[in-house]
């Protein structure tokens, strides 16, 4: 019998985006938006032990702007999750979001000032593709 592992040697990484809705829509505290991605990355290394995870940042909406500081706490407890572990990695996509002087960009919305335009998903998606090229390139 011939057995053959459906495991890669590099298993692919997983990208992960959690807290956006919990922390502007549910007033979710961050330390338990934080402690449920824990729980969700453990699962995922339980079953595949080497997954590279990638963890993007909340990101800022003009819709939301009065949560915006739990946002960030929660942005600030990822970054800190992934620091301290070499299998998981942050990405700002909030950063790309705001402009020079700081503010949330106000033409990457549609009209409900909280989901992306295309404009803001172009954005969206050249943060993340930089970060997963630069992470990724060692695996390949």
């Amino acid at each position: 019998m011939l057995i053959v592992s459906s495991y890669p040697t590099n298993q692919e990484p997983v990208v992960i985006y959690e807290g956006d809705n919990d922390s502007g829509s549910y007033g979710v505290p961050p330390a338990k938006i934080a402690d449920e991605l824990k729980q969700i990355i453990s699962a995922i290394h339980e079953v595949l032990p080497r997954t590279r995870v990638y963890i993007i940042s909340v990101k800022p909406s003009l819709a939301r702007l009065d949560k915006w500081d739990k946002a960030q706490e929660t942005n600030e407890l990822f970054l800190e999750m992934a620091a301290r572990n070499d299998k998981l990695s942050y990405i700002d996509i909030a950063t790309p979001l705001m402009d020079t002087d700081g503010k949330v960009m106000d033409d990457v919305f549609v009209e409900d000032r909280l989901h992306l335009n295309d404009k803001g998903y172009r954005i969206w998606t050249a943060a993340i593709r930089a970060a997963l090229m630069a992470g990724e390139a060692k695996y390949e």
